[in-house]
């Protein structure tokens, strides 16, 4: 069976480090090089357009524009919907930041309207959540109840996802668990190069893959945006500030959760008796074609020896 290539899309706003992620992921032959340009640009992001690369395997992997540089949106949001509509297999991930605590607005409006617009991705994707303060990293790492919270206004209005990491903003001896608060000689530094720890590859390794039909990719409303991040800007300060709200979002999520767990593992059973059916569909046609051979083959034999004796019979019959 041939291996078939993967997509692994990286979707999110300026600043969110979606490049220098996908540079640690599809490294440039010279070690001080990178193949995603990444850093500081004032007034506007450094990704106006998707750019592929490919690993020595074939799989793809894609930097996308945001959507919250307004002079820019409607250009980004095509060229996002251009990418998912190539069709196939895809990891998709939303990449954030938070602020003071909290999800970005402009993050989660980005993701949700993204996901409007392919369906498809269900909630087959993952969200990293990066360049977390290490305080408040040791607290998502710690408190079971912030991290809960967080993840309810996270998901707020998506497909739960059980597939979300936490970066900080660097790391200690490479171990995600251990940040440094010391010196962050990286931050808003130009095309940084370095190596994922083991964990967050792992996670980035087992994350999900959908494949998203060509045409189920809708044209991403862009002129959506501002209403919409008013009402999940309104939303998010409404859980942060009411328990009643926070503990019905969450409920909600954990039942949208176990349902979508439940359709998975039922599209998961349907995958495996359609590829049953078509492996044993394919064992049949394998065993009829080797009955015709075989049968061809005796034919043929049968051709040949009344080849050979036909020219000592005739005669006979002839002088009968």
């Amino acid at each position: 069976m041939s291996h078939q290539a993967i997509s692994t899309i990286f979707i999110g706003n300026p600043g969110t480090g979606k490049s220098t992620l996908l540079n640690a992921l599809c490294p440039a032959p010279d070690a001080n090089d990178v193949v995603f340009k990444s850093g500081v640009a004032f007034g506007h992001g450094l990704t106006t357009v998707c750019q592929r690369e490919k690993d020595k395997h074939g799989n793809v992997f894609i930097d996308t524009p945001g959507l919250s540089d307004i002079a820019l949106r409607k250009q980004a949001a095509e060229e996002i919907s251009n990418a998912l509509s190539e069709g196939g297999l895809f990891k998709v991930f939303f990449v954030m930041t938070i602020e003071s605590g909290r999800i970005r607005p402009d993050d989660k409006t980005t993701m949700k309207l993204v996901h409007d617009a392919a369906p498809a991705i269900g909630n087959a994707y993952s969200i990293i959540v990066n360049k977390i303060p290490c305080n408040t990293q040791r607290k998502l790492a710690t408190d079971d109840d912030t991290r809960k919270e967080f993840l309810a206004s996270l998901l707020l209005d998506m497909p739960p996802t059980g597939h979300v990491a936490f970066l900080p903003k660097v790391w200690r001896d490479r171990d995600v668990s251990a940040p440094s608060c010391q010196v962050e000689e990286l931050e808003d530094a130009d095309n940084v190069v370095f190596t994922f720890p083991p964990n967050v590859l792992q996670f980035i390794n087992a994350a999900p893959v959908v494949d998203i039909p060509i045409e189920s990719v809708k044209k991403i409303e862009t002129d959506m945006y501002e209403s919409m991040l008013g009402k999940l800007s309104e939303q998010l300060d409404q859980m942060k500030h009411d328990n009643a709200t926070l503990r019905a979002t969450m409920e909600k999520q954990r039942e949208q959760y176990a349902q979508e767990l439940e359709a998975s593992r039922k599209r998961q059973e349907e995958l495996q008796k359609e590829n049953k059916e078509a492996m044993e569909k394919m064992q049949k046609a394998m065993e009829e074609k080797e009955k015709q051979s075989k049968r061809q083959d005796i034919f043929g034999k049968v051709l040949d020896v009344f080849t050979k004796v036909a020219p000592l019979i005739i005669p006979m019959f002839s002088r009968v």
